[in-house]
């Protein structure tokens, strides 16, 4: 007896669904496949078919809006990583980088000497 044909029943992305998942998710793509049962290919095409892109760089946004508050307040607590971390990144502009020293001979090879910036301990 021959087997009978049965096609294969297709999941669709529903945009209401996929804006949910892009909220929820923090617009990460491999959390949004993952909770919808995607692939990551899929969630791409199905954002730019749907013009998602705006809505998944809002919640992507939102996480770094987190993400600073919470670097704001380990800094308020005192934490040095974080004060070290903000000065290198934000405070750039006001000189708290690392630097790199060049010492060269011209008669010689050009030598690289790496200093990293080491705050002064405050008790």
């Amino acid at each position: 007896m021959a087997k009978k044909f049965t096609p294969k029943k297709r999941k669709m992305i529903i945009k209401k669904d996929l804006e949910l998942a892009i909220d929820k998710q923090g617009g990460l793509i491999t959390y949004i496949a993952n909770s919808m049962g995607f692939s990551r290919q899929a969630i791409h095409k199905a954002i730019k078919r749907f013009k998602l892109e705006d809505k998944l760089q809002e919640a992507r946004d939102k996480v770094l809006d987190l993400a600073e508050s919470k670097l704001i307040e380990e800094i308020q607590n005192g934490n040095l990583l974080a004060i070290i971390f903000y000065l290198k990144t934000i405070g750039k502009k006001r000189g708290y980088i690392q630097k790199q020293e060049l010492e060269a001979d011209v008669q010689q090879t050009i030598h690289t000497i790496y200093k990293p910036y080491v705050p002064n301990k405050v008790e």
